[in-house]
């Protein structure tokens, strides 16, 4: 089986962190500039108007498929405490570094 390697070209705009990848360096820099043009541009736009509740439980069913129930509720557990009581109505796309 064939192992695919990618290069990583990480980057900050406005306070959120992206990533553009690439088979090569000079195709990650060239997708690394096409994004952050979009992003200028306002084409692309992380969660857009979802709460952040919302985005919560569409990561945890996303990225956590093969967990366990438990860990599942555990990890919504502290993300009640420690997260969404205070910051769960807001849109994900309002929400900014301090």
């Amino acid at each position: 089986m064939e192992k695919y390697t990618y290069i990583s070209k990480w980057f900050t705009f406005s306070g959120k962190r992206y990533v553009a990848r690439g088979k090569t360096l000079e195709e990650a820099i060239m997708r690394k500039a096409e994004m952050l043009q979009k992003l200028k541009a306002g084409e692309i736009t992380s969660g857009g108007g979802m709460p952040l509740s919302v985005w919560t439980e569409t990561v945890l069913d996303t990225y956590r498929p093969n967990a366990s129930e438990e860990t599942i509720e555990q990890s919504r557990l502290r993300l009640h405490k420690h997260l969404l009581d205070d910051l769960g109505r807001y849109a994900v796309d309002k929400i900014t570094p301090l």
